[in-house]
């Protein structure tokens, strides 16, 4: 079974509690509402697939901080709103951007979130 993840782009005052982008990479980091509670993407067009797993990269840094599991029973993913299951999984992986941009909802595999060269091949 492929495990598909959606790749979401999210302002820091959504990700992060005090919206501010962590100095370091650890256990201490604290997230807001969204992340713990429910993301709702009232201003985004909603999701056009079933993935498994939401990866969140923070706007203004180059990296995914926080990988989510979806509950899709729970979730309403046309209309953008997404419940969690599980815990968040705390991950710092640097995006390779080459000359295409992180815009709207990007899907891909945990393969290639790990190995990609620039965001054409994700």
């Amino acid at each position: 079974m492929k495990e598909e993840i959606v790749i979401l782009n999210g302002a820091p005052k959504e990700v992060f509690k005090g919206g501010k982008i962590p100095k370091e990479f650890g256990e201490q980091i604290k997230f807001a509402d969204p992340i713990l509670k429910r993301w709702t993407r009232k201003n985004n067009r909603g999701l056009d697939r079933e993935p498994q797993y939401v990866a969140i990269h923070v706007n203004g840094t180059k990296s995914i901080w926080v990988i989510r599991e979806i509950d899709i029973k729970r979730s309403s993913l046309e209309n953008g709103e997404i419940a969690w299951t599980g815990d968040p999984i705390v991950i710092f992986t640097p995006t390779r951007f080459g000359k295409y941009k992180l815009r709207g909802n990007k899907y891909t595999t945990f393969r290639k979130l790990i190995t990609h060269k620039s965001t054409k091949d994700l």
